[in-house]
């Protein structure tokens, strides 16, 4: 039988049915969870929002806390599963999951702005594959754009900051390499002279 009322475990507040649809009961009752669509809210914010099965939360949304971060989004047979986000700090990935791991589409963010736009599989970022990205290089560089086996690949900003004046590298890159900028016509003797930058010593080779 499905809960229609408010009951009190040494874990939270359980609600069935009706009280999702925005009803409120009084009713104090103990006991443990019945099947059915309820909404199980923790002390901490954290709760559990759908299906339950034999006494146990089955499948639906959560937020759950974690050493490592917070959780919100789907959840099945105690796993993250779907759509979800994890966050802590700056740093968060909003994305696909399946069977607790990253997998398929989804944007992963660090705390100082750098980000990776990608295809994951298995919790893994598809690094082989053209992703979008925002990288920061040791030395104070920043790429913005297509980035394909940890090298610039495709469209993209290279900035480099010298301190008192700041160098763009804007336009097609493939595998680290910059080809052409997109912002000027070149001339025949330029389309033969393609650029190398490499970023540690600052150098075009």
């Amino acid at each position: 039988p499905k809960r229609t009322e408010t009951y009190r475990d040494r874990t939270g507040d359980f609600y069935g049915d009706k009280d999702l649809l925005g009803t409120d009961y009084d009713t104090f009752h103990e006991g443990s969870f019945a099947e059915g669509i309820g909404l199980l809210l923790l002390a901490n914010g954290d709760y559990y929002k759908g299906e339950w099965k034999s006494e146990a939360f089955s499948d639906g949304n959560v937020r759950l806390t974690y050493t490592n971060g917070v959780y919100e989004g789907g959840y099945s047979n105690g796993k993250k599963h779907g759509l979800g986000r994890t966050y802590k700090g700056g740093c968060a990935y909003k994305g696909r999951y399946s069977n607790r791991l990253r997998d398929g589409d989804g944007k992963a963010t660090d705390t100082n702005g750098d980000y990776q736009i990608g295809t994951w599989t298995n919790g893994t970022l598809n690094k082989d594959q053209t992703h979008q990205c925002r990288k920061t290089y040791a030395n104070g560089d920043v790429y913005e754009g297509a980035y394909n086996n940890d090298l610039p690949h495709g469209q993209g900003t290279l900035t480099i900051d010298k301190g008192n004046e700041k160098i763009e590298l804007k336009g097609e890159w493939t595998s680290g390499v910059f080809l052409t900028p997109t912002d000027k016509e070149l001339s025949p003797m330029e389309r033969f002279n393609t650029v190398s930058y490499n970023q540690t010593n600052r150098k075009y080779i």
